[in-house]
């Protein structure tokens, strides 16, 4: 079987390359791209390949639970495994022409699950290894879950905006929760099924998250709706205009990204192991090794308590350049948002 990848898999196409980290393009797209050519002529669907995904995590969530230097590095690499595979089944979906909006909350539900399993793991380490409280460890997990979660979420949809504004593609339009709870509604009458109506509840949800946090994007995404998109020329000049402001603050919000709570993962589950004994007595807590990744994923948060006062202003002031643009007066401008 060839594992030529596929001149059709572009898994960037048509997207701005802000909106993909450093290490996204230079490991996960290509070796993704990489495996999914050569799936592509496999019974595998993209569904599958998930699947396959959450398996590499939990494989590599048992191998950290041996306290080995051997142990950490396996661990490392099969969870390095469970990212490209995350990045192949989407980059199959679109070379197959499989894409669905379903398969896209599949895809989504297996990547947190992989992490849960990590996070699993790390508690099982603290509690069964290092003897902490297991009250303490499980308190400590479902914070950092949940910081992890409502960070990826909103460090995605600034992305899909950007996608969006920038390019005219995107989903963005079609996740708004009203259109999605109709969808569900549509779905459950004609007898969809337990799971794919839980699939879809999730990602109303997910969504629903996205636009109760950064409401103020939200409100520029619907100035921008009526008052720009009708308009090719000011479509261009205000892409040209957003890409220019938000370039420097998605790079920003690029620090909450899955692939930096994966660093916090492979940094703290090797720490013990690789850091010169010399320096233990300085960074004891380095002891701890992977437990640490709930310290890593809640610290996260402070930056997160900076970027949405920084986004608010940004929006105003986009909202500001739609109004220079002929739009109407811009509603953002003078009121409060909610966070």
């Amino acid at each position: 079987m060839s594992v030529n990848m596929s001149p059709n898999i572009q898994p960037t196409a048509g997207k701005p390359h802000e909106v993909e980290g450093f290490f996204d393009r230079n490991f996960y797209t290509p070796l993704g791209g990489w495996v999914a050519g050569g799936l592509r002529r496999t019974a595998l669907t993209p569904n599958h390949v998930s699947w396959l995904s959450v398996a590499a995590a939990a494989a590599a969530a048992a191998a950290y639970l041996v306290p080995s230097l051997t142990g950490a590095l396996a661990a490392s690499g099969l969870f390095l495994a469970s990212g490209v595979l995350d990045s192949a089944d989407g980059q199959l979906a679109r070379a197959t022409g499989r894409t669905s909006e379903l398969g896209e909350t599949l895809d989504g539900f297996c990547d947190t699950l992989s992490f849960g399993l990590v996070y699993l793991a790390a508690a099982i380490i603290f509690v069964v290894r290092d003897g902490g409280s297991p009250t303490l460890i499980v308190a400590l997990m479902l914070l950092a879950g949940l910081s992890h979660s409502i960070q990826s979420s909103l460090v995605d949809f600034e992305r899909q905006l950007f996608i969006h504004f920038v390019t005219g593609r995107g989903r963005v339009l079609r996740e708004d929760p009203e259109i999605l709870r109709r969808d569900r509604h549509a779905a459950r009458a004609l007898g969809e099924g337990r799971w794919p109506q839980a699939l879809r509840a999730m990602r109303l949800a997910y969504c629903g998250r996205q636009r109760r946090w950064l409401s103020s994007s939200v409100a520029l995404l619907d100035l921008h709706r009526r008052c720009v998109e009708p308009f090719p020329d000011r479509h261009r000049r205000f892409a040209a205009l957003y890409r220019s402001r938000m370039s420097g603050t998605l790079k920003l919000w690029t620090l909450l990204a899955p692939n930096s709570h994966t660093f916090g993962v492979l940094a703290c589950g090797l720490a013990p192991f690789l850091v010169p004994a010399s320096l233990m007595p300085g960074l004891s807590a380095l002891r701890w090794g992977l437990p640490l990744v709930f310290a890593f994923d809640l610290a996260l948060n402070l930056p997160l308590a900076v970027l949405i006062p920084l986004q608010r202003r940004t929006d105003r002031v986009l909202a500001g350049e739609i109004e220079a643009l002929g739009g109407e007066q811009a509603p953002l401008r003078g009121t409060r948002v909610a966070g």
